[in-house]
């Protein structure tokens, strides 16, 4: 067969080497939107009455030659870089490991194209969130940073039936007992050990005030005092749930950063790691890293002593043999990957 052909470059070009990068790449683009493709899947496996997180990941990228790479702020490196960004959704609970549903594409403005329109964070959150309840699943409340959600989406999401807890600018203004006052201002009242109460289950000191917004109608601002440095940083909440406890709103927001540990184990799966130049196949390695982390999730369900390492390797012994006893077919014709380039 090699000798029909001038080297094994063109071989793995025409899918005769189903090893081969080329061919690997091919079959990364087949489909446009896998985030899309396993939701439902995922959702029917997944924990009920759980909280749905929503945050945004930046994957940094080096090869200028990849599809869709923008100038991005990097939150974690604290600086601008090259990259790709990813709207995350999980599912959180308490102290559990938690549940990462997909990686949704996120481009720029610039980068944004018919396949993939750009949608600013809250709107592409609110978007994920209407796919998450037509499977049928209904998340208690809806988690996220000032970057993804907005009080503006209260309305939005009431009439969904799901409440929100996310996090504000410290000087948006509300009104309260007829004032209209910044946060900041409000929290000058309340200040740790002068009205606002010390909760040791969560570390720091809180205050709920009921307040309205033109845009939210009545809602609950929660002004939060976590320790920093010899000082006390304060961070601002904004919760339109019903009937909910501080330690209930506070419980959420803990369990929201469980997400950062899904983020950190997905790039230690090798999310970010991908060469291809398509931008199909960027979501496509992103969507299989998610895979990889649920395989480890399962492990570490099914015995909760496992370390990540543990369920990693399980895991991997697991596909291992899949592999070498359910062989199968996947290679396609090479008139198909010489038509699709």
């Amino acid at each position: 067969m090699t000798l029909e052909h001038k080297s094994l470059r063109e071989m793995g070009r025409k899918g005769l080497l189903p090893c081969h990068p080329h061919h690997a790449a091919y079959r990364l683009t087949l489909d446009p939107h896998p985030y899309q493709a396993h939701l439902a899947r995922r959702l029917q496996q997944a924990p009920q009455g759980w909280a749905l997180a929503v945050d945004e990941v930046v994957v940094p990228k080096e090869g200028l030659l990849i599809q869709g790479l923008s100038r991005i702020w990097a939150t974690s490196e604290k600086r601008v870089v090259w990259g790709l960004r990813f709207l995350s959704l999980s599912l959180v609970a308490g102290s559990h490991d938690p549940y990462p549903l997909g990686l949704w594409p996120l481009p720029t403005e610039p980068m944004a194209t018919q396949d993939y329109p750009y949608r600013s964070p809250t709107q592409a959150s609110l978007q994920a969130l209407q796919r998450v309840l037509q499977t049928g699943y209904c998340p208690k409340v809806l988690l996220g940073d000032a970057r993804m959600l907005k009080a503006s989406t209260h309305p939005a999401l009431l009439s969904m039936g799901i409440g929100a807890v996310h996090r504000v600018r410290k000087d948006l203004k509300v009104s309260y007992q007829g004032q209209w006052l910044r946060a900041d201002e409000l929290a000058a009242r309340y200040k740790p050990g002068t009205g606002a109460r010390y909760y040791r289950r969560f570390g720091l000191y809180a205050k709920r005030l009921r307040v309205e917004r033109a845009e939210a109608g009545a809602v609950d601002l929660l002004l939060l005092w976590r320790g920093k440095d010899t000082g006390w940083e304060l961070v601002v909440l904004l919760s339109s749930l019903q009937g909910a406890g501080v330690q209930e709103v506070l419980a959420y927001w803990k369990a929201r950063w469980k997400q950062e540990v899904g983020h950190k184990g997905l790039k230690a799966l090798g999310l970010g790691q991908c060469q291809a130049r398509s931008y199909a196949s960027q979501l496509k390695h992103a969507d299989l890293a998610v895979e990889g982390y649920l395989l480890l999730w399962a492990e570490r369900q099914r015995e909760p002593t496992l370390s990540w390492r543990q369920a990693r390797e399980r895991a991997g012994a697991w596909l291992k043999e899949r592999l070498f006893t359910e062989l199968s077919a996947t290679s396609p014709g090479s008139e198909q990957v010489g038509k699709a380039g």
